[in-house]
């Protein structure tokens, strides 16, 4: 009946209606999304460039870089559903710049037209999930930040 599985007040209760609902495991924060597994494809863009759909599902990396590389996703409409993965394997920032009009939330917060950074540390990295409106942040680690 839909009364058991109905608004549940604490993490036990969430999993137990999963398994009542045949869902797997969601874990503590709530659903779940896709992410590129560490040791998928790799991709690596040592200069400024445009995100184009093969690069989608790899990780994205700026081996080669001698300085900041700025990559421009393409429009969200045409991706949703699918992630990628950015991840510092040169000390210099990656700067991920949505497209015209659209925005990547960090944290609640998303902006149109504005960037996401990862700082220039070797092993820093993002996660970006598509919806088909924009683009949000559903994984990190080390430091990343968004332009106010």
């Amino acid at each position: 009946s839909y009364d058991a599985i109905l608004l549940p007040r604490t993490t036990q209760e969430l999993l137990e209606n999963d398994k009542k609902l045949g869902l797997g495991v969601r874990g503590i924060y709530g659903i779940g999304y896709p992410q590129v597994p560490a040791n998928g494809a790799v991709e690596a863009h040592g200069a400024t460039d445009t995100i184009v759909a093969a690069d989608f599902g790899k990780n994205n990396t700026n081996t080669g870089a001698s300085g900041t590389t700025v990559h421009t996703l393409p429009a969200a409409a045409s991706h949703p559903g699918q992630v990628i993965r950015f991840t510092a394997l040169a000390a210099q920032i990656m700067q991920i710049d949505p497209a015209t009009g659209e925005a990547v939330w960090l944290n609640g917060s998303g902006v149109v037209s504005k960037y996401v950074q990862v700082a220039g540390v070797i092993g820093n990295y993002i996660d970006l999930w598509c919806d088909g409106l924009g683009y949000h942040v559903v994984g990190y680690a080390g430091v990343v930040t968004k332009e106010a």
